[in-house]
């Protein structure tokens, strides 16, 4: 038995994201917990009942996370080793252990709020979105080694070098201005953060900035869709060699 249309994976996470971030928003915005204009994403998860959802969602969504980078691993493996292009074999798994990183690092995410673990949350979001950065960058550059066989044309690579380049800048961004808008904030509660607060024109373009990136490495990732839809899984099979023992010595049969 084979599964086929694997392509949906990514097209659930894409689906996914989204719907869980402006599901938590709307949540949060109505019980008053985030201001209306571009919170950060996190802050959408903050507050109960709202990080409960929010925690389900990345959960659920680290786990497919997973699924992908683990069926992109071992489809790449056979091509790798069907071309004999054995050198690549190590930035296979390479991109295999940032598709790992980067779940974990969304599990963190959503189990550890910002307003109780601070370091740790933050810990997390550069795991979450740093090792997505690389699985992608690493995907892009196989995909380019590979192309031949993957049928990737130019027209493809260039997007996603220009998602790439978009995804790292956003991040720059977010991540810079994230400082000093915390640098100059000096008002009483940081997930209701309002222009008198101090720095709130950087933390609007880090907050944006994040939202953005988001949406970007997701968009990237889609554009790996057309490798995964190709590709089929076969129904696992599972042997346990002291049943024979016993089948040999009892006569008994499953069915």
């Amino acid at each position: 038995m084979h599964y086929e249309r694997l392509d949906f994976f990514l097209y659930i996470l894409a689906a996914l994201v989204p719907c869980g971030f402006i599901t938590t928003y709307l949540i949060a915005l109505s019980n008053g917990h985030v201001r209306a204009f571009l919170p950060y994403i996190s802050d959408t998860g903050t507050e109960p009942p709202e990080s409960c959802i929010f925690a389900q969602f990345l959960a659920f969504g680290a786990l497919i996370q997973l699924i992908i980078s683990y069926i992109r691993y071992h489809h790449l493996k056979l091509v790798i080793n069907s071309t004999q292009s054995t050198h690549l074999s190590k930035h296979n798994i390479l991109g295999f252990i940032f598709g790992v990183i980067s779940s974990v690092g969304v599990t963190i995410v959503g189990s550890f709020q910002e307003t109780n673990v601070v370091a740790i949350h933050f810990l997390g979001a550069g795991l979450a979105y740093g090792g997505l950065f690389f699985y992608n960058l690493i995907q892009t550059f196989l995909s380019k080694k590979l192309s031949t066989v993957l049928r990737s044309n130019k027209k493809l690579y260039f997007l996603r070098f220009k998602l790439l380049c978009l995804s790292f800048t956003l991040g720059l961004l977010f991540s810079i201005f994230s400082a000093i808008s915390r640098s100059k904030f000096h008002g009483k509660n940081k997930i209701k953060w309002g222009p008198d607060d101090g720095g709130y024109a950087e933390h609007i373009v880090s907050t944006a900035s994040e939202w953005l990136l988001t949406f970007g490495q997701l968009g990237l990732l889609l554009t790996f869709a057309s490798d995964f839809r190709r590709i089929k899984i076969a129904y696992p099979t599972v042997y346990d060699p002291h049943l024979d023992n016993i089948q040999s010595s009892t006569g008994y049969q499953t069915i």
